[in-house]
């Protein structure tokens, strides 16, 4: 968890830093271009790939998951949609996700795995 923006920023910038090295441009400006620049990216990969996982779409753009999901969270609901929980989330551009399955309803908070199953004979 981080309890800033600021926190948040610095962490990310460490965390480019150490993956690609010094951007290009110096100080903050650079590397919110370079981030920017692949955010734009990423509508592109989940219009090639309906139904994307996180993972599929960090692999796609170069970036370990966890900066992938930092880029990916503010846009759903703006330009992307999803559908499934957790492990199971798959990215559409918005308007083109499937309908909505009762399987996928919303998040329990419950961890991915532990959901009750009703075609487990318990006996």
């Amino acid at each position: 968890m981080y309890r800033s923006y600021a926190e948040l920023g610095e962490k990310l910038r460490k965390l480019v830093e150490d993956q690609f090295g010094l951007p290009k441009q110096a100080g903050a400006e650079g590397l919110q271009a370079e981030l920017e620049g692949v955010r734009h990216r990423i509508p592109e990969v989940v219009k090639e790939n309906p139904g994307i996982h996180m993972g599929g779409i960090a692999s796609a753009i170069s970036l370990p998951v966890d900066l992938t999901q930092t880029l990916v969270r503010p846009m759903v609901g703006e330009s992307l949609e999803t559908r499934g929980v957790r492990r199971g989330t798959k990215y559409f551009l918005q308007g083109e996700a499937p309908p909505q399955t009762e399987d996928e309803g919303e998040d329990s908070g419950e961890p991915a795995g532990t959901e009750e199953r009703d075609d487990l004979d318990v006996g």
